[in-house]
């Protein structure tokens, strides 16, 4: 496939990102198609088609990079690395929702940061793992000195479904009483992996 036509193939896929049938294209297209993904995204040229809502073609370009992480992630990290991305970089770049160790290392990396933006989105993202470290890093989260980090690290416990963060949750609860809509949140969340203990397992 010409370079020209791997790049318009590509720009087609960014933008219906959320068809499984492009999604199988996608990886089917190997690493030149990797390789021009993260080109775009380091700005050397774009796959967003003319007059396309630039937001969208963030969401999208983030969305691929996560279809790509999901299947081929040594590869992905491999050709990050061999371009210089930091951690950070590459779990903000989509990668930050892939269910393997070495994201919840990178995420709880930037959860060290100083930055309060940093602190909340590596929370958002722990939600996606499941791992004990990354259950560990959002109950610690519920002491954080950021209200919205807390509030995350609430939702994003809610996402693991993981029942060992009922008893930080109902501390967390009685600590917010005086914020009803944060306790209520906490609340909800306590519910939830409730339900999710008394679940039966598959098989």
């Amino acid at each position: 496939m010409s370079l020209s036509s791997l790049e318009e193939r590509l720009i087609t896929l960014v933008e219906h990102w959320y068809s499984e049938t492009s999604a199988a294209e996608l990886l089917a297209l190997g690493a030149p198609a990797l390789r021009r993904v993260l080109d775009a995204k380091e700005g050397k040229g774009t796959l967003q088609r003319q007059g396309a809502d630039p937001r969208d073609y963030e969401d999208a370009m983030r969305q691929v990079i996560l279809v790509l992480g999901k299947h081929a992630l040594d590869a992905v990290l491999e050709e990050m690395r061999r371009r210089g991305w930091s951690n950070d970089r590459m779990v903000l770049s989509g990668l930050g929702c892939v269910a393997d160790a070495r994201i919840v290392e990178m995420l709880a990396g930037l959860y060290a940061s100083k930055v309060p933006l940093d602190r909340q989105m590596a929370i958002e993202h722990m939600g996606a793992q499941r791992d004990p470290r990354a259950t560990q890093t959002l109950i610690r989260a519920l002491h954080d000195r950021s209200e919205s980090v807390r509030l995350a690290a609430v939702k994003s416990l809610g996402e693991t479904g993981d029942p060992n963060g009922i008893d930080a949750l109902t501390a967390f609860a009685k600590r917010s009483a005086g914020k009803p809509w944060i306790a209520t949140e906490a609340r909800s969340v306590i519910a939830k992996l409730r339900r999710s203990r008394r679940a039966p397992r598959a098989g």
